[in-house]
């Protein structure tokens, strides 16, 4: 029986008084055993300050009552008795037998819990595929201790406070203290099993906010925050006149230098809670120093309550994945046209605008198809290669589709200052430039995306390089940290956008001062180009607009939250594909590409597929 706190301990003095001294209470009196560990306890604050909180049995008196110098006897539970059967009186206990009229006395034993065999339990199965377990000692550690790690298995797990970070499973306590740890840093209970996140939307993609922050459905013994919109684990403390459910704040959460006389200010809160002493040494005492508070939730006036998902959100979602898989189809059949009417007998070459329209589709498509293995659950989180791939899939194909929107803008501004300003006519199938623009749109976003793999699956992510941008893709395949969503896709993703309009409104202003040279003094040639190029831009502006409110939406929404907002945002980027598709597909060109597998194309057929060419041979 365990009848003190461990030394270690940071507590309150009253609460180790109680545990190792006897007191007069009556929930000192008894003994109480753990129906999770098995383990008997002097009292229930004993159990309390050796981590023993959720669940304790007490132990109860048996009663064993006689009378008539022994020939009747009686064995009776405090629970089964009242005031009328059980009597005290004069320093002893009486058992009253109304039903033959007789008074016993009687003694009692404390008695374990029918329940409670003091047996361990079984100890927790580790999944190896997506846990590391740490089963043996660094190099220079002592023979013995190293004998004592490999001697037997008894797993224990790596205690974080906060979470965030991936939690090691030793072998045994000896494993651990050879590998830096001590064992109030330990814990006996696995991390709970993921529950099913919440949809993963196009909101996600975007938000910065949210990326620090868990968006899953909050476990029974979690508590959702609303100011802070995360989910905390509560600890509930079965005692009377103390606080019965607390939580634990991160060291960047409260102000350390204000914790004094018991009590904090939080940021979330704006005001000062009530904390208390924990039984780790990483818990804040009554100096402040620490990393981590524990604040009652009596304290958080409401602001502590069960997580609820919108259902407008889901909604939202299922809209969402219906619109992506629809874009993702369409996508699919404008490049089989691509692919088409290049290897089709007296076909034209493809002109640099539709290559450049391809790249931008094989980009879009790429992410779409690395969102949706997320958000149809065809890939589930955790720290295995099908949650990294999906991931860094998602960001280099929405990276490619940014980049490839910027080298069509940018590609529109060059063929107009050419025909403006040097009154020449680029010719259409310009094989350097599309290469040299290949090499930018589709080598810069690999880079970036070769950058968050590395900082991903960095060994020891705290020493190494760029270490506060790991990405933490294995909650949700997709950034956690919201620094290297920042620095890894919304900045790369919020600089292209902006170039792309800075190209867009440079080659409006072109146009608009052009008008006048061209009717005096330009080329017919110079004219014909400016044609075709204006007809480009149109598409383009209109192509350019879609994508780019979309990902402004996205960002609006991140800040605000309005549902409106997500709104726009899910329609305009779940509908990209199909915007392509009926804006440059659905015309009588697409129709005659059709016929040409049954026929083969005549001159004058062939003359009207070039002349109503969507995106014309400009540049």
């Amino acid at each position: 029986m365990i009848d003190r706190c461990p030394r270690e301990a940071s507590l309150d003095r009253d609460i180790r008084n109680k545990c190792e001294r006897r007191d007069d209470d009556l929930i000192s009196a008894y003994p109480v055993s753990s129906v999770d560990t098995g383990h008997a306890y002097k009292n229930v604050w004993c159990a309390w300050c050796n981590g023993e909180r959720r669940r304790v049995v007490y132990w109860k008196p048996l009663f064993r009552c006689s009378g008539h110098g022994g020939r009747v006897s009686a064995t009776v539970r405090l629970e089964d008795a009242s005031d009328h059967t059980l009597l005290y009186r004069d320093g002893r206990w009486y058992y009253a037998d109304y039903k033959n009229r007789t008074l016993l006395a009687c003694n009692f034993r404390i008695q374990p819990p029918d329940d409670a065999t003091g047996t361990p339990p079984l100890r927790h199965c580790v999944n190896e595929r997506s846990t590391r377990i740490v089963d043996g000692c660094p190099d220079g550690t002592p023979a013995a201790m190293a004998r004592a790690c490999a001697s037997h298995t008894y797993a224990l797990f790596e205690y974080h406070p906060n979470g965030g970070r991936d939690r090691r499973v030793f072998r045994n306590v000896e494993c651990a203290r050879c590998n830096g740890l001590t064992t109030d840093q330990l814990t006996c209970e696995p991390p709970p099993l993921p529950l099913s996140s919440s949809p993963h939307g196009f909101g996600s993609l975007f938000a910065v906010q949210a990326a620090g922050e868990r968006r899953d459905l909050c476990a029974p013994d979690e508590i959702y925050d609303i100011l802070a919109d995360k989910c905390r684990n509560v600890i509930r403390d079965e005692l009377r006149g103390a606080c019965l459910t607390f939580v634990t704040f991160g060291q960047g959460e409260y102000d350390r230098q204000s914790a004094e006389n018991g009590t904090a200010y939080v940021y979330a809160y704006k005001k000062r809670v009530r904390y208390r002493t924990g039984d780790r040494p990483t818990a804040v005492a009554a100096t402040g120093a620490g990393s981590s508070l524990q604040v009652c939730t009596e304290d958080a006036d409401g602001l502590l309550r069960p997580y609820e998902q919108s259902t407008y959100a889901v909604y939202l979602w299922y809209a969402g994945v219906a619109g992506s898989c629809v874009s993702a189809a369409a996508l699919v059949a404008h490049l089989a046209l691509f692919g088409c009417g290049g290897c089709c007998a007296g076909a034209e070459p493809k002109n640099l605008p539709e290559k450049n329209l391809a790249s931008l589709s094989t980009g879009l498509l790429v992410g779409y198809a690395g969102h949706l293995s997320v958000a149809l659950r065809i890939v589930p989180p955790g720290d295995g290669l099908p949650c990294l791939m999906s991931a860094l899939t998602t960001q280099f194909g929405f990276l490619a589709a940014f980049a490839w929107m910027f080298v069509m803008s940018a590609d529109v501004w060059i063929v107009l200052h050419a025909s403006t300003k040097k009154l020449r006519v680029a010719g259409g199938q310009r094989r350097g430039r599309f290469i040299v623009y290949s090499l930018f749109a589709w080598l810069a976003p690999a880079a970036l995306t070769a950058l968050s793999a590395v900082v991903q699956l960095q060994f020891q992510p705290s020493v190494s390089l760029f270490s506060e941008l790991r990405p933490n893709f294995q909650y949700d395949c997709w950034f956690r940290n919201p620094q290297s969503l920042v620095a890894l896709f919304v900045l790369p993703a919020g600089t292209a956008i902006a170039a792309n309009y800075v190209s867009f409104f440079g080659a409006v202003r072109l146009i608009a001062t052009s008008d006048e040279g061209l009717k005096t003094g330009g080329s017919c040639s110079n004219a014909t180009a400016m044609n075709r190029t204006r007809r480009n831009l149109k598409i383009y502006v209109r192509l350019s607009l879609m994508m780019g409110l979309a990902w402004v939406f996205a960002l609006i929404g991140a800040v605000t939250d309005s549902d409106v907002a997500w709104t726009l945002n899910t329609a305009l980027n779940s509908l990209q594909g199909a915007f392509i598709f009926i804006a440059f597909d659905c015309n009588w060109n697409t129709v005659q590409k059709l016929t040409v597998f049954r026929k083969n194309p005549t001159v004058s057929e062939t003359q009207t597929t070039t002349a109503t060419t969507p995106l014309s041979a400009s540049t």
